[in-house]
């Protein structure tokens, strides 16, 4: 199946991973690429998950309460991480495609209760690592708080089983399947089994909800409204007019962005900063807007047969 996607998209899905030091090394440009600081950093799915949460919660739970080391350098080079973004939604998209008529399968995530937010929103914020095996690592079960969650997912959304794409790799045992960001999708509660109450999360506290999701959709309505959104009327810089695009590559706002993680210790040391979480809030919404587009666009291409 490797030959079906580029090194490009299998090269991004190793990056999300992890796996850094497989990628595929087709040119000298490559070369150059993929031994560079940016894509030899461990943790990337931090912050390309990090930056599709609305608000703060996320980056509060992550660094604050799971004491979590993200790769916030990465931010400064946005353009790097929404070319990781495209090519991974063009691989679920096209793995999608492969796959259509292969009926429904079922996925296991152990998730952090700041999630419940994404569950009353009804669908997913950023990608989505799943499980094929309901087994639990410990590493796992390190959460602000465990909200367990199982998956029905049918052949029409689109979705990676990372083993099947990328053959090989060092988190094979894992059986990962990656559902895509702006999923949508219908829930309902279930109940726990004797197993999953002896679970602990970071505080020694048990789970607190299960539910069952079921994928329906990603949310091409909405992907067609954004892509022929025009926001320049919703971002302002320096009292000037900006569309997302321009606003998000603003250079002292991406410096905003990487001197507010870094700085982020604990929950008690945003008071007083009110205009410095605004803004980083605003910059990001951007982002997500903007990545937003792009998956509808990537989807939109696929549908008419232009992919």
């Amino acid at each position: 199946m490797n030959n079906t996607f580029t090194p490009e998209e299998l090269n991004s899905l190793r990056f999300y991973q992890g796996d850094i030091s497989r990628y595929q090394i087709v040119s000298d440009e490559t070369t150059k690429r993929y031994t560079s600081p940016f894509y030899t950093s461990k943790g990337a799915y931090h912050i390309l998950n990090l930056l599709l949460y609305p608000g703060i919660n996320n980056e509060l739970a992550r660094i604050c309460h799971e004491k979590k080391k993200l790769p916030i350098h990465l931010i400064n080079h946005l353009d790097e991480l929404m070319y990781v973004y495209r090519n991974i939604f063009i691989a679920a998209c096209r793995y999608q495609r492969i796959h259509e008529g292969g009926g429904t399968i079922h996925a296991f995530r152990k998730d952090r209760m700041q999630s419940m937010e994404m569950l009353e929103h009804q669908s997913t914020f950023a990608f989505t690592s799943c499980s094929l095996r309901d087994d639990t690592e410990g590493y796992f079960l390190k959460k602000d708080g465990i909200l367990l969650l199982e998956f029905e997912i049918p052949d029409s959304v689109p979705y990676i089983i990372m083993n099947d794409v990328l053959g090989d790799n060092p988190y094979q045992y894992q059986e990962e399947l990656l559902l895509m960001p702006f999923t949508m999708f219908r829930k309902e509660p279930l109940q726990f089994t004797e197993k999953e109450l002896a679970y602990r999360d970071i505080h020694n506290k048990p789970p607190e909800k299960k539910y069952l999701l079921r994928p329906i959709q990603l949310a091409d309505a909405l992907f067609l409204q954004e892509v022929g959104k025009d926001t320049s009327a919703d971002v302002r810089y320096d009292g000037i007019q900006n569309t997302d695009s321009q606003f998000i590559y603003n250079e002292d706002e991406i410096a905003h962005a990487v001197r507010f993680l870094s700085r982020l210790k604990d929950a008690a040391g945003l008071e007083g900063k009110a205009e410095e979480v605004l803004r980083y809030c605003r910059w990001k919404e951007a982002v997500r807007r903007e990545v937003k587009r792009m998956m509808g666009s990537i989807c939109a291409e696929f549908d008419m047969g232009e992919q």
